[in-house]
This record gives C-alpha cells, sequence and structure tokens, in this order.
C-alpha cells in the first residue's frame, strides 16, 4: 500500500554505469524549488567488464544489469513518478551490442535506458554537485572517475548561476578498464598508470592555462566517484561507510598521496577486508587511486571537495526544474 507521503509527486533517476547501476528517488517539496531523496539503491554490475577487449558487453554483464535494473523497477512501483530518466554510459557508448542491449532491457524491465555523450554525463554529474562549488572562487575543475573513462570539465563560476563550462575532457581510463589493461594487478603499473592520466590531462591545463591559475588559487576542484569517496571514508577513519560524512568534505591533496601510498602497500586480502572498501571494489580501488593521484598530480591544488553525487543528482535536478516550469505554465494558462 502506497502511503501519503508516497503518493505526492516524486522524480526519478537511473544511472547505469560501467561498473555500478544506481537509482535515486526523490520527493518534490510544496514550493517545487527542492527535493528530498527517499530512496535509493547501488548494485555492483561490472558492466563495462571485457568491453575494451572485445567491443561487446558480456552476457553475464548484461544479466546482472538487468537484474539491478529490475530491482530499480519494483523501487518505482511504490511511488507517484512524476518524472523519470534513466541512462547509460561510457560501457555502452562503446559496446557493438549496445542497441540489443537497450532493447532487450525496455522488454524485460520497461525501462527504457538513453546512452548520453561524455560532455552531458560531466555536465549532469557538474549540476549534480552544485550545492558544494564555493562561489568565491572564480574556476572550477571538476571529474568522475568511471568505469571506463573519466569525465573532466573546466568551468567558470558565476554567482547565483550554475557555472558556465569552458572546456571539457574524457579520459579513456577508467577504474575496470585499468585493471583489465594491468592484466588485474594495477599496483605494478600505478606508476605509469598515473603518468599516462597526467599526460592526457595536459593538453587541456595548457590550453587553457589551468596551472598559472592554480598556482594563483584561483581554481577549486570538486570529485565524484567511488574512489573519490572511498578515499574520503578511510581519511575519516570511518567504522563503516557513511554518505552523509563523507559527502562535502575537503580533504588535503597531501593526504590523499599518503593514502594512495598506504593502500599500494597492501595486499588483496587486506583490502578486500577494509571496511570502507570490500571484496566488491578491492580489485577496483588500486586502479582507481593511480587515476585520483595523476589528476592530483596535474593540478596540485590545496584541497579537493568530495561529493557523494554525481550523474542521478544532476538528473534530479533537472528533472525538479522541468515540473517547477510545467507548474508555472499550468498557473498561467
Amino acid at each position: 500500500m502506497i502511503s501519503h507521503l508516497q503518493d505526492e509527486p516524486h522524480v526519478a533517476a537511473i544511472d547505469l554505469g560501467s561498473h555500478t547501476c544506481r537509482i535515486l528517488i526523490a520527493r518534490l517539496e510544496d514550493d517545487g524549488k527542492s527535493h528530498k531523496v527517499v530512496d535509493s539503491l547501488a548494485r555492483v554490475v561490472r558492466l563495462g567488464a571485457g568491453v575494451r577487449d572485445t567491443g561487446l558487453l558480456s552476457t553475464e554483464g548484461m544479466d546482472r544489469s538487468i537484474q539491478a535494473i529490475k530491482d530499480c523497477a519494483r523501487k518505482l512501483q511504490k511511488y507517484n513518478i512524476v518524472g523519470l530518466r534513466s541512462v547509460a554510459t561510457e560501457a555502452c557508448r562503446q559496446a557493438k551490442n549496445a542497441q540489443e542491449f537497450l532493447r532487450r532491457v525496455t522488454f524485460e524491465t520497461g525501462i527504457e535506458l538513453e546512452i548520453i555523450p561524455e560532455f552531458e554525463e560531466g555536465q549532469l554529474a557538474l549540476l549534480g554537485c552544485n550545492m558544494h562549488i564555493d562561489p568565491a572562487t572564480p574556476y572550477l575543475l571538476a571529474f568522475d572517475i568511471g568505469g571506463c573513462s573519466t569525465e573532466v570539465m573546466w568551468a567558470k563560476v558565476e554567482h547565483n548561476n550554475p557555472p558556465k563550462v569552458q572546456d571539457w575532457m574524457s579520459v579513456p581510463f577508467g577504474v575496470v578498464n585499468v585493471v583489465e589493461a594491468a592484466g588485474g594487478s594495477p599496483s605494478i603499473f600505478y606508476t605509469d598508470i598515473r603518468e599516462r592520466i597526467q599526460k592526457e590531462l595536459h593538453q587541456l591545463s595548457r590550453y587553457q592555462e589551468i596551472t598559472a591559475l592554480v598556482g594563483e588559487h584561483n581554481v577549486q576542484m570538486i570529485g565524484t566517484s567511488g574512489t573519490t569517496t572511498t578515499v574520503t571514508a578511510i581519511h575519516l577513519d570511518l567504522p563503516v561507510y557513511d554518505r552523509f560524512q563523507v559527502d562535502g568534505t575537503l580533504i588535503p591533496l597531501m593526504r590523499i598521496h599518503e593514502i594512495g601510498k598506504k593502500l599500494a602497500d597492501m595486499t588483496p586480502r587486506q583490502l578486500a577486508q577494509h571496511a570502507c572498501i570490500g571484496p566488491s571494489r578491492s580489485d577496483l580501488i588500486i586502479g582507481g587511486m593511480a587515476i585520483l593521484e595523476g589528476i592530483c598530480d596535474c593540478w596540485p591544488v590545496k584541497d579537493l571537495k568530495v561529493a557523494d553525487r554525481g550523474v542521478r543528482d544532476g538528473i534530479l535536478h533537472a528533472l525538479r526544474e522541468q515540473q517547477l516550469k510545467q507548474s508555472k505554465i499550468t498557473q498561467v494558462s
């Protein structure tokens, strides 16, 4: 039975990434200008596993993803959903059988997924982090380390408006394909991965004169992704992961490098047993750390703002604005 609160208007976002499938469901507040997340789900699906070598989504990855989307669909049935957007990212952008997979998703779950381009993925992640942006710092670097790619946005901060994107880059390295490229042992190639990330980002940095602006302390940096949130949980010495403590934390880059060295020295068993990592991420965290350190090497700002937010939060924000606009049109007519 749907409760009174569940019967009120809700918006929802499904984000099928290369590693994880996530859903957020939010209730629209009476003023129409805010929303409150009331339900969520995250499932490790590893949809991007093998795509780098075969160019195809594996049967196992598709099966895991469809099961996760079925779980999302069941959650949606509990609420009065007035706005829903479901997106897929890099694994589906790369895979030759992505359209076949999307048709299967719709047939088996009733959910229609759309594959969004890299730029839109970065924009949505940036929009989702909007509340953590410091209006006093004129420029912003935002990045999202995914399963098969890392999206980087360079933006100008504007008062009372969302940041204006100046440039962006999609780096073809993520936690899944880095592990695969390293034969399952990214620690062996840790320094190489770090240097390659820095080299990839150098073109963007040189073109936009980011290094000079960093040196003038005019740049803030925000990071989303499982890697950055996991590092923050370790930094905070949390006994278990807690989104509310992690989200919005400012972590010194020096501390990130310290944690990177500590994790690189741990055995696979130690990583799997770590309370903030666990067995589902133990083989991916080292590759993610190499990518993160490469970003920090390229742009040595003092601190990194960590956001446990991303594409799904950006979608909720956009859906809320859409509903507000429609409500105003209805009132006028």
